[in-house]
């Protein structure tokens, strides 16, 4: 039988016209397969026939990476996001497996970058600057220029009641265990523009709250609603 090794192809379809690349695993193993076109628009697919409007398609199997880029020793690989020609944003990995970051070519600065520790900083190519153990991993945000200042923003859309707006938890996870959290919550306190604050703690597995501070700045220890600058309730009265 004659097979097919490999053939480029341009296939005619009303007024448009692709190129086409197949290939076979070798001579004697069947005709070749489809590997790349190029449609009539200048799309280029890579393992996929269906033009989906995008410059390039790639779509691998499960068991291979997508997209493999490769550079000599001592040199960042990534790729670069233009707009007419002019580059907006960079994506790299370092060389020596430094770590990977985000970089803002308009502004000139770097955005995020996450180290070879897995550390993850956003406005410092430095995150984990207090030293935690290299078990730990550590999220470091920080401002820009002198006197500005790294903020952690949680936001909640139209919230209502007495919802949370946002939650910060500490996870102690035990394999096949029952486990429990300490927590800091904020939530909705009679209005928008009101909010509350209550933390949160664990005894046997069992989370409750045990310190709120209202919208009126009172602080109640034990209660949910406190009437008092401090209010404290053993819960028997």
């Amino acid at each position: 039988s004659a097979y097919t090794a490999t053939s480029m192809q341009s296939v005619i379809s009303g007024a448009s016209a692709s190129l086409i690349f197949s290939t076979a695993p070798n001579w004697t193993n069947g005709n070749a397969t489809e590997r790349m076109r190029i449609t009539s628009a200048g799309n280029l697919l890579v393992g996929d026939t269906v033009d989906r409007s995008n410059s390039l398609v790639v779509n691998a199997p499960a068991t291979v990476n997508a997209l493999y880029l490769n550079v000599q020793t001592g040199y960042n690989s990534g790729i670069q996001f233009a707009e007419n020609n002019s580059v907006k944003w960079q994506l790299q990995s370092l060389a020596s497996g430094a770590g990977f970051r985000f970089y803002d070519n308009v502004a000139g600065q770097e955005r995020v970058r996450i180290d070879s520790a897995g550390n993850l900083g956003i406005g410092t190519d430095s995150p984990n600057a207090s030293e935690f153990g290299t078990n730990s991993r550590v999220l470091s945000i920080s401002g820009t220029a002198a006197n500005n200042f790294g903020v952690l923003e949680l936001q909640a859309p139209s919230v209502t009641g007495t919802n949370r707006l946002g939650e910060i938890r500490f996870h102690n996870i035990a394999a096949g265990g029952t486990y429990g959290f300490s927590g800091i919550r904020a939530t909705r306190d009679g209005a928008d523009d009101s909010s509350a604050l209550s933390f949160w703690t664990s005894n046997a597995a069992t989370t409750g709250e045990r310190v709120r501070i209202d919208s009126a700045g009172n602080v109640g220890i034990g209660t949910t609603v406190p009437n008092f600058k401090t209010h404290i309730s053993t819960g028997s009265t």
